[in-house]
């Protein structure tokens, strides 16, 4: 009691709970200083482990143009990002299902022009976002490595943001980086 956690669901810290009956997810972005460090893996296996307790998770790839969840899992997108920003496909087309019954959100791989949207790009992202995740408890969000615009503009959108590092100098140097 009192210390943010449920006792019914100690998986679920209660702020979440309470934004879950809202119908806005608990949303938590994943952020590193530079690649390679494990945060991709992190996001997955922590969307994973939250479907197991039978919640219902969004992994969002915002590596808008050097997209690795699909890779990760074996999984060929059949629409991307770009495809929805274009609008080739609607929100309810681009999901798709991944290991445990999490659902991705993939980006697109090799991309130049994703790696940094226009504003009005942007807003329109973050317009089809919010109809896209209405439906879930929770929304994680694989940020790209670095301190660019998307990566701040993927930490912005979050309730939660988890810096990943190793004990590697350049690493926690980068990583210090990115918390300021």
């Amino acid at each position: 009691p009192g210390d943010g956690w449920s006792q019914e669901n100690e998986m679920m810290p209660l702020a979440s709970q309470e934004k879950s009956t809202a119908r806005k997810p608990y949303t938590l972005t994943v952020v590193s200083g530079k690649g390679g460090v494990g945060k991709t893996n992190t996001a997955c296996n922590l969307g994973v482990t939250l479907a197991s307790y039978g919640k219902r998770v969004l992994l969002f790839d915002a590596d808008l143009g050097l997209a690795s969840i699909d890779v990760l899992f074996g999984i060929l997108p059949r629409y991307t990002v770009q495809h929805l920003l274009d609008g080739q496909c609607s929100p309810a087309e681009i999901l798709m299902e991944g290991p445990g019954g999490i659902q991705i959100l993939p980006a697109a791989s090799g991309i130049p022009e994703l790696a940094d949207l226009a504003p009005e790009q942007t807003q329109k992202l973050a317009s089809l976002l919010a109809e896209i995740t209405r439906c879930f408890d929770f929304v994680i969000i694989d940020a790209p490595s670095g301190i660019a615009s998307n990566m701040q503009q993927a930490a912005g959108m979050a309730d939660e943001v988890l810096l990943i590092t190793t004990p590697e100098p350049t690493s926690v140097m980068d990583a210090y980086a990115v918390t300021k």
